[in-house]
């Protein structure tokens, strides 16, 4: 079944070559290695990757092609915001007696990263869901991040802030979301969420749509994740602080 598979990828890479390998030839390849996928031992993934190696198209390229993808989507992030929503987010920022941040699963550890480098500024920054987290009152502010702007317990979280005279900054992909809608500021950054995308695969093969190689929030969470380090970069300016500064800031424990 080896000699038999390596005969038929060689004879596909001289039809490809020669240009005249067409469809029926091309469907009797992809039938063959499903079929093999499915009698083998090992997950049909492993077997086609094996195979994709072979016949050259290399790993490193769809590794690449993710990168570029991110790379892209943060140069759209930077040409859009606009101005003065940052001025109006490092205003907010500043003024706040509390800075409370909030986010689950990926998004959740962005929020965490950005609290850790705001408590290095000495702002007293808190992530929400700590059980040493205190209340939320007027004068704080809650920094809310999600990229559909719906996730319940969010929604729900900003509303609760709000009740408190507390100011909300939704960090999200869609400004009509209804964490949107209770935010004093909302921060647009574009990129692919868990709700986006055609499901149905004939409609997306119909559209030429094929899945990204950043699944689901990855775009939206880097661009997060970079978007709030170019705060601390405009914070650490303002308040003239250095990366010592910040050291002597930093956990003992790690």
């Amino acid at each position: 079944m080896a000699r038999f598979s390596q005969i038929l990828l060689q004879s596909w890479v001289s039809g490809v070559a020669r240009g005249s390998m067409g469809s029926a030839h091309f469907m009797i390849i992809v039938i063959h290695f499903i079929w093999i996928g499915i009698r083998s031992d090992g997950p049909f993934p492993t077997v086609f990757i094996s195979y994709r190696v072979y016949i050259g198209i290399g790993v490193a390229m769809i590794i690449k092609e993710a990168i570029r993808d991110i790379i892209h989507n943060l140069e759209k992030m930077e040409r859009d915001i606009d101005e003065r929503t940052l001025d109006n987010f490092i205003e907010i920022l500043t003024s706040a007696a509390n800075v409370f941040v909030l986010g689950l699963g990926r998004s959740g550890l962005v929020a965490r990263a950005f609290a850790m480098r705001l408590m290095h500024l000495e702002i007293n920054a808190f992530v929400v869901g700590e059980t040493i987290t205190p209340a939320i009152n007027e004068g704080d502010v809650l920094i809310a991040i999600s990229g559909s702007g719906r996730t319940s317990y969010i929604v729900n979280a900003a509303s609760i802030a709000r009740e408190r005279g507390a100011k909300v900054v939704a960090v999200t992909s869609y400004p009509d979301s209804d964490l949107a809608g209770l935010a004093d500021l909302t921060v647009t950054i574009k990129g692919r969420t868990k709700i986006d995308g055609e499901k149905d695969y004939m409609k997306r093969q119909m559209r030429g749509n094929h899945h990204s190689r950043t699944p689901l929030g990855t775009l939206f969470e880097i661009s997060a994740l970079v978007f709030l380090d170019g705060i601390i970069a405009e914070l650490m300016e303002r308040f003239d602080k250095r990366e010592e500064d910040l050291h002597h800031r930093h956990s003992s424990f790690d």
